[in-house]
C-alpha cells in the first residue's frame, strides 16, 4: 500500500513540474502561445473576424492562437498574430475590448511580483491596466493584480508556438491571399461569367 501510495506522489509531482515546465519567460523574436491561468489555461486568441482578441481552449496547429513578440522600445514589445500579421492595438478609454489593426503598438510585459512565472501585460510601463481574460472569453482593459499572490485572469503565462517565424510568415501570406479572394469574391465572379 506504501508503494502505491509513492507512486500516485511521485507520478503526480512527475506531471505537475512537466506542466509547469512548459511555460518560459518570454523574449523577442520568438512565437508563443498566451495562456490565462485564471481560466484553465485558455489561449489568446485573435477572432479575425471581427478584429477582437478572445480566449479560446487550446488547439494544435491554430496558427491564430500564436503570437510573436516584437522589440519595440524601452522594454516594451509589439504583440503581433501569428496567423493575421495584425498587432494588438492599445484602449484609449478607461475600460473596452482589445483589437487588431496593421499598426504596432507597445506593450509592457511584467512578471508578477508574487506568482513568478507569471506576467502582466499593460499597456504602459508605469499603470496597472492591462490584458484580462473576461467570464465571456474577450480580452479587455483590467487593472491588473501583480502583488495579491492570488491568480486571475490578468495574469498570463507564455508557451513556445513550436513553429519557426518563417512558418508563420508563409501562414500570414495563405492567410492575406484567402481574405484577398473574400473581399474581391464579386470581381472574381464576374471574370468567370467573362469566359464560362
Amino acid at each position: 500500500m506504501l508503494k502505491k501510495f509513492l507512486f500516485i506522489t511521485m507520478t503526480t509531482l512527475l506531471c505537475c513540474t512537466f506542466a509547469m515546465g512548459q511555460y518560459v519567460a518570454p523574449e523577442t523574436g520568438k512565437a508563443y502561445r498566451i495562456l490565462t491561468p485564471g481560466k484553465n489555461y485558455d489561449c489568446m486568441v485573435a477572432n479575425y473576424k471581427d478584429n477582437l482578441i478572445e480566449t479560446m481552449a487550446k488547439s494544435d496547429n491554430a496558427y491564430e492562437q500564436m503570437w510573436i513578440l516584437e522589440k519595440a522600445g524601452n522594454n516594451s514589445v509589439y504583440i503581433k498574430n501569428g496567423l493575421t500579421g495584425s498587432y494588438v492595438q492599445h484602449i484609449s478609454q478607461l475600460s473596452g475590448y482589445f483589437r487588431m489593426d496593421e499598426t504596432p503598438r507597445e506593450f509592457f510585459i511584467k512578471e508578477n511580483s508574487y506568482n513568478k512565472g507569471f506576467y502582466n501585460i499593460l499597456c504602459t510601463s508605469t499603470e496597472s491596466r492591462g490584458m484580462h481574460s473576461s467570464p465571456f472569453n474577450e480580452v479587455v482593459l483590467w487593472y491588473s493584480s501583480t502583488s495579491t499572490g492570488t491568480l486571475s485572469a490578468t495574469e498570463w503565462v507564455f508557451e513556445n508556438a513550436g513553429v519557426s517565424i518563417d512558418v508563420l510568415a508563409e501562414q500570414q501570406e495563405k492567410f492575406r491571399e484567402q481574405q484577398d479572394i473574400i473581399k474581391n469574391v464579386d470581381v472574381y465572379n464576374s471574370k468567370l461569367t467573362e469566359y464560362f
